[in-house]
């Protein structure tokens, strides 16, 4: 079986489209779930930096709180 030139490159342009096709899903199947778990994780990295920030925040409440009962404490020893 043999092809004529036009029959050729028909079927030359034919593979190279669904050569860019299948580029272009891969793509996509790489691409998108990429930027998702970029986004995840960015978020979750905003999430942790929040709660350590909250607890640092209740860790400093919670000195003074012990330095202030310690105080009353000394206080009402001396009494």
């Amino acid at each position: 079986m043999t092809f004529s030139q036009d029959e050729l490159q028909l079927l030359i342009k034919k593979v190279e489209k669904g050569q860019a096709k299948a580029r272009k899903r891969i793509v996509v199947a790489i691409i998108i779930p990429t930027i998702t778990a970029i986004i995840y994780l960015g978020f979750t990295i905003w999430l942790i930096d929040t709660k350590q920030n909250e607890l640092k925040g209740i860790e400093v409440e919670l000195t003074n709180r012990k330095q202030e009962l310690s105080r009353v404490g000394q206080e009402l020893s001396q009494r």
